[in-house]
């Protein structure tokens, strides 16, 4: 049996202490400096502004989805508009972390936006929670196993 010089581990200390340092910024949802806003309403601007300018960089970096989310098809159908807000009435009905923003404004064609965003605190940042999970099919029972 060969033996590698560190030991046999396989992977030399310094690059399993940047593994562990990468696994650890994953797992605890650690937002960039350039994620996320400072409080609710930041986060609905962002979010506003990322549809107007149909920017999937920007969009994405003021959201987070439960599920696999494709942002440049999202702002590809929804942005571009021009989106004026009058209102955001927010809410805070689940605790410090969770809000819902209510967006309401008019686009550069005087067509009515109507919004409800659901917002989330991660890390002392607000985003904008994306995408939902599938809902069961009707007449399913979902206490029940598969």
């Amino acid at each position: 049996m060969h033996r590698k010089r560190n030991g046999g581990q396989g992977v030399n200390r310094p690059a399993r202490f940047a593994y562990l340092i990468a696994a650890a910024l994953v797992t605890t949802g650690c937002a960039g400096s350039d994620q996320g806003a400072e409080n609710e309403r930041g986060a609905v601007d962002a979010y506003i502004s990322a549809l107007n300018n149909r920017d999937a960089a920007a969009l994405e970096r003021i959201a987070q989805s439960p599920v696999q989310f494709d942002y440049a098809t999202f702002v590809s159908n929804k942005g571009g508009r021009g989106i004026s807000v009058d209102t955001v009435d927010i809410t805070k009905d689940f605790g410090p972390v969770m809000a819902n923003a209510h967006v309401v404004g008019v686009d550069t064609n005087k067509q009515p936006y109507d919004e409800r965003l659901v917002l989330k605190k991660v890390d002392d940042k607000w985003f904008v929670t994306m995408g939902e999970a599938t809902p069961n099919k009707p007449g399913s029972d979902p206490s029940t196993t598969r």
